[in-house]
């Protein structure tokens, strides 16, 4: 196992710099140790900074990338959580990543912490203030975890219109997309929302009725520029609103691998 700090690799914005959990820390084929949420006592400049980069969907999605065996989350004993699990819940966003994670308690971890000659807590307040430290590892333990995972299925709507550019359907096409759905109360996501909003509805008006009116806007100006003559593309397009981009991309994916059987060619995306 190795420790890699709250684990977030978040890239310079501005006058802020990169902040990078895993320089010369070598996380491949290994179970790597990280702390929930962003450090307590940064500027809310930073916290900003870190917000995308914070959840532990992108936590896991950044280790999957360099080749982790596994993610270990740990509250810390700084921590201002009320649950120093993670509670459990549907989310099938990263189903696919095959990345096992597991939650621990804090005394769990602050036993493979002193059995490596580390303070769980010091290292924590030291994160806190917003300074990067070296990752390192905790040779002292191994960790062996059997995983299992239940598999649910669902139907759900993709909405899909054809712009034909030319006086036959073109064998390509070219994909403009965006997700009709959001996080509803939150249950099945990774929500942002305060303890006290736990349930609530979280209105789409950013995510992503932002991006479907952004698309619909394309269609339309494109459409009728076509009408007019004033356009001619060389591939027709397909808009379309995706249904369960929450849970894991499973309307595009779905399309994607739809699309073939239906006699068309890869589609080109852009999202």
């Amino acid at each position: 196992m190795v420790f890699a700090g709250y684990g977030i690799a978040a890239p310079a914005e501005g006058p802020l710099e990169e902040y990078d959990s895993f320089v010369h820390l070598d996380v491949r084929d290994k179970w790597v140790v990280v702390l929930r949420f962003m450090p307590e006592d940064i500027s809310p400049e930073r916290r900003q900074q870190f917000a995308t980069h914070s959840s532990l969907r992108y936590k896991a999605m950044m280790l999957r990338e360099r080749g982790a065996r596994g993610m270990i989350v740990v509250s810390g004993p700084t921590s201002l959580v009320r649950e120093e699990l993670v509670p459990l819940g549907r989310d099938g966003a990263t189903a696919g990543s095959s990345l096992p994670i597991i939650s621990i308690s804090n005394a769990v971890a602050d036993a493979w912490f002193r059995a490596a000659g580390k303070d769980l807590a010091e290292i924590q307040k030291q994160l806190d203030l917003g300074d990067l430290m070296m990752g390192f590892p905790l040779s002292e333990t191994s960790v062996e975890a059997t995983i299992d995972l239940q598999l649910e299925r669902g139907v759900g709507r993709n909405v899909l219109g054809r712009l034909q550019v030319g006086s036959e359907p073109s064998d390509e096409v070219i994909v403009v997309g965006a997700h009709v759905d959001h996080l509803g109360t939150g249950n099945n996501g990774d929500s942002l929302a305060r303890d006290e909003e736990r349930g609530g509805i979280h209105f789409g008006a950013d995510d992503n009725a932002s991006g479907v009116a952004g698309m619909l806007e394309i269609a339309s100006y494109l459409a009728h520029e076509t009408r007019e003559g004033k356009w001619q593309g060389k591939r027709d397009l397909i808009f379309a609103a995706w249904s369960g981009e929450e849970m894991g991309l499973l309307g595009s994916s779905h399309f994607v691998r739809q699309w073939p059987s239906l006699g068309g060619p890869n589609p080109h995306a852009a999202d």
